[in-house]
């Protein structure tokens, strides 16, 4: 994941606080509220962006409307990325935080692409097949591609595991010429 290493080192601190005070989970339900008022009040992410306006009125109006709607903790944090106007890493600073959350917890998410769409039970199948190897808890994000033919193709982390169709097709071919 590549989130912004300012966004990185805010999102590790607030973690290493709600680490602490065991409130790892009720701050990221709080980041999500946050994030999705952002993206579905267009109002509320410009005001907290707009140059108009006094930081101090913004974070003074942030801390109001959200006191009782929010950890403290995360309430500290982005009131320090309003005081610094780092407004633009809201949504880094959710990814990040995500991103630390799941090497905690040891889970993996695994990238898969097929060339129909992937059901229950296959995404089951694949998470299990993966979890046994792994030896990590594995959450499965499906894609389609129709130029894959048929097959799997993974991606964990950097690593991709191609087993399309396509490829083997591709493979053969160079074994041909």
């Amino acid at each position: 994941m590549s989130t912004d290493p300012i966004a990185h080192k805010y999102a590790q601190a607030l973690f290493d606080v709600a680490k602490k005070h065991d409130s790892v989970d009720e701050i990221t339900s709080d980041l999500d509220v946050f994030t999705g008022i952002l993206q579905e009040t267009p109002e509320v992410n410009q005001f907290l962006r707009s140059f108009r306006v006094k930081t101090s009125e913004k974070v003074e109006v942030f801390r109001k409307a959200f006191a009782e709607q929010m950890s403290q903790y995360l309430l500290n944090t982005i009131s320090i990325l309003l005081e610094h106007r780092r407004t633009e890493l809201f949504f880094d600073l959710q990814d990040a935080f995500q991103e630390l959350v799941r090497i905690d917890r040891d889970i993996v998410t695994v990238h898969t692409t097929t060339a129909t769409p992937m059901d229950e039970d296959l995404r089951a199948l694949v998470r299990k097949a993966l979890e046994q190897k792994m030896d990590k808890t594995v959450e499965v994000a499906a894609s389609q591609d129709e130029s894959i033919l048929g097959g799997l193709k993974l991606r964990i982390d950097n690593m991709v595991y191609d087993g399309s169709l396509a490829r083997q097709l591709q493979k053969l071919k160079q074994q041909l010429t």
